[in-house]
């Protein structure tokens, strides 16, 4: 999905951490900092989720996002890393970098959007955040988007740039947001089905899993959303299927096996109606034995770790630790 707005940093959050089959649960201090609270209210106030409350909002939404292009990455970030682009498959393949060392090991970011919007600012917050805690390369690709292009077409580039990064050295994790958090685990479940070297690691912020929409906690949870609809993420997930069963798991991944996947943390707001597809992707890694963290942010919305707020530093920090006990 989309998430128009900046980066920040922490103080609260439940940390659930599974491991391969239970859950110990880390109590943390309950709340919301007065920027969230400020933002949220904003978005409120400004209908920040209007885009997704109908198919003709959607539609003008996605003519806006045409016109304005892709988010190229900001100047502040070009000084503090070497950013290159390169091609793959018809798309274009942001690099970013450290400057003057050695990487650590290499992050593929997915960025969401609903697979219908470009790469917008917050993302690249987020990147750099990751790229600051964790000293890796990161790898950003702009994926086909719908309508104009389906999974089939997006996967097909995904495709293109995991075989490139599979061959290099060093650990591999594939991270996302929103969409791109769906994108990764269909893509994680494609290499294994293919018998291919598997990513080290799944990070994944505010996850669509599922993008039939049909969860019953999805309505219970609308009503405090402030940045998306069921209505307008269900048809951008059809225009991604274009035309296929939405329960294919390289569309929602939800669907498809679970088993044979590497570690994965996963990252989620109370307030997100993608709450519902979280905690049943928890539960599906449990039962497939999966090393899974888990951290459900009370009141926060979806893909807080964009926004200028301190929990989305506290979550950052949170998964960049976990990328560097585990691989980096």
């Amino acid at each position: 999905m989309a998430n128009r707005f900046n980066k920040g940093a922490a103080l609260l959050g439940a940390a659930t951490v599974g491991v391969g089959g239970g859950i110990a649960l880390a109590a943390v201090e309950k709340g919301r900092s007065f920027r969230a609270q400020a933002i949220i209210a904003l978005f409120r106030a400004t209908r920040r989720r209007r885009k997704f409350e109908s198919l003709e909002n959607l539609n003008s939404a996605i003519e806006a996002d045409r016109k304005a292009g892709p988010s190229e990455p900001p100047a502040s970030l070009r000084q503090r890393y070497d950013v290159t682009e390169e091609w793959h498959g018809g798309a274009r393949v942001h690099r970013v970098r450290p400057k003057n060392a050695a990487s650590k090991g290499t992050i593929l970011y997915i960025h969401g959007g609903g697979y219908v919007f470009d790469i917008i600012s917050p993302h690249w917050d987020i990147i750099r955040s990751l790229a600051d805690d964790t000293d890796a390369e990161i790898v950003v690709p702009l994926y086909p988007l719908a309508p104009e292009a389906t999974y089939r077409e997006g996967h097909a580039v995904l495709d293109k740039v995991w075989r490139k990064l599979a061959a290099s050295e060093g650990p591999v994790v594939i991270a996302g947001d929103s969409a791109g958090g769906g994108f990764a685990l269909a893509l994680a479940q494609r290499i294994r089905d293919a018998g291919e070297n598997m990513p080290a690691g799944l990070l994944l912020f505010s996850p669509w899993g599922d993008v039939t929409m049909q969860d019953p906690l999805i309505q219970r949870v609308q009503s405090d959303d402030p940045m998306l609809h069921a209505t307008g993420a269900r048809a951008a997930g059809v225009m991604w299927a274009g035309g296929d069963d939405l329960q294919t798991p390289a569309i929602s991944p939800l669907y498809g096996s679970m088993t044979n996947l590497p570690p994965v943390a996963i990252f989620i707001g109370s307030s997100d109606i993608l709450l519902a597809d979280a905690r049943r992707l928890r539960e599906r890694f449990l039962e497939a034995g999966v090393n899974v963290e888990y951290f459900e942010y009370p009141n926060m919305m979806h893909v807080w770790v964009g926004a200028p707020i301190p929990e989305a530093k506290r979550a950052l920090g949170e998964a960049a630790d976990f990328l560097k006990r585990r691989f980096l």
